[in-house]
């Protein structure tokens, strides 16, 4: 919290320059649980005479979502010569709660905003992501953009007044100043975002050798070199079979990757600890957490209650917690005792026995069920009850799956 809207800060800028200036914000609650779409007309001759940007009449875009930018109502808006700045960590909508293997595609919509707008003088960068790692604080991308279109000579208002309406605003004062600077930055030397990013790939290697590679560096980071060699081991089982059966390793083999690493990098305290202490925040952090005996139980939700630990008690203590995945799974572990980290870990030898039987039966005919058994751990997402209930429902699909393996049907027959 505590950064304030671009626009805002835009609007603002504009007045204190002497400047007409119309706003308008449209929250569309129903399209995307609370995206806030503004229209900011700034004129030096009296002419506004509607709230609305008029079709066609915007010269500047921010897409902070991808999506609500290239929706109905929006993207109508921009002239074919506006210049966009994009982010392209696009936000998963509420459709994406009701099916969690929906796909984002950020490429995608870009590629309909290029095609109404000026392709040319726009730009497109991870904004989330630059922020949390310059800043650890998501919504600075908020201003971080602002300095970037600043810097582009996209605003029609001076550094001076902009500085006095973050001011003027009050809100999180040095982290908007700072995201402000570092936009001009990025606008000016655009090569420093990979170097920032360390050229991070969100997405899964698609090479089946990196995937693997990728994977296990992981688990070597989560548990030990011997965990990750643990994995590689029974992927090679796997590749090795598909291998003798279809001539090289393909979708099966792909599926098994992502399972095991699944099964095996359950995110418990340990893990959450280690990826807190690993990363960059803002100026006193405020960290909103669920842990085991201390958060009482909401009687509504059957879930733990959140409470904010300030970070200068909560890092330190991330930071001696991820040295505690030594215990993971062992007699010692504290944590393990819960009904949660007992299923995770049993996922883990259920998952082995029912490749045993995939790789066991495996031929042209078991080999759709044999990838749907193997990518089951996928649909085991979320936290506390939610993944439980995911937990549940897999179970449920993984007996019907299993009895499709051992009875597959009778390829003559479905020749005749």
């Amino acid at each position: 919290g505590g950064v304030v809207t671009s626009g805002a800060i835009l609007a603002m800028a504009a007045q204190l320059e002497g400047y007409q200036v119309s706003t308008l914000d449209f929250a569309g609650l129903a399209q995307k649980n609370g995206a806030v779409v503004s229209h900011v007309q700034i004129s030096d001759d009296g002419s506004l005479d509607v709230v609305r940007i008029p079709l066609g009449a915007a010269n500047f875009m921010l897409a902070a979502d991808l999506a609500v930018a290239a929706g109905a109502g929006v993207l109508e808006r921009c002239g074919p010569d506006a210049a966009v700045l994009g982010n392209l960590d696009l936000a998963a909508t509420a459709d994406f709660k009701r099916d969690p293997n929906l796909v984002i595609d950020a490429g995608l919509h870009r590629r309909v905003i290029e095609r109404t707008t000026g392709a040319k003088v726009s730009l497109y960068m991870h904004g989330v992501r630059l922020a949390e790692r310059l800043f650890g604080n998501a919504q600075a991308m908020n201003t971080l953009y602002l300095g970037v279109a600043y810097q582009r000579g996209l605003l029609p208002v001076s550094e001076a007044a902009l500085h006095r309406s973050i001011e003027l605003n009050g809100a999180a004062l040095e982290l908007n100043r700072r995201a402000f600077l570092w936009g001009r930055i990025l606008a000016a030397k655009p090569e420093l975002v990979t170097e920032i990013l360390g050229n991070a790939d969100p997405k899964a290697p698609q090479d089946l050798d990196a995937l693997i590679a990728h994977r296990a560096e992981a688990l070597t980071a989560y548990q030990s070199a011997a965990y990750a060699a643990q994995y590689r081991q029974r992927i090679d089982e796997v590749i090795a079979r598909e291998t003798a059966v279809f001539g090289k390793p393909g979708k099966l083999s792909r599926a098994a990757a992502e399972g095991w690493f699944r099964v095996m990098a359950y995110k418990d305290e340990y893990e959450v600890a280690r990826l807190h202490a690993s990363a960059t925040y803002g100026k006193d952090p405020v960290f909103h957490l669920s842990p085991p005996v201390i958060a009482r139980m909401d009687k509504l939700t059957g879930r733990r209650k959140k409470i904010g630990i300030p970070g200068k008690y909560a890092l330190p203590l991330f930071r001696l917690l991820r040295h505690g995945k030594v215990l993971r799974g062992t007699m010692l572990d504290p944590f393990g005792w819960q009904a949660e980290r007992r299923w995770e870990r049993g996922l883990a030898g259920l998952y082995e026995t029912d490749l045993r039987d995939v790789l066991a039966a495996l031929r042209p005919e078991t080999l759709d069920v044999a990838i749907m058994l193997a990518d089951l751990p996928d649909s085991i997402r979320g936290f506390g009850p939610v993944k439980e209930a995911n937990y549940q429902t897999a179970m449920q699909r993984r007996e019907i799956l299993l009895n499709q393996l051992r009875n597959p049907p009778d390829m003559r027959q479905a020749a005749e």
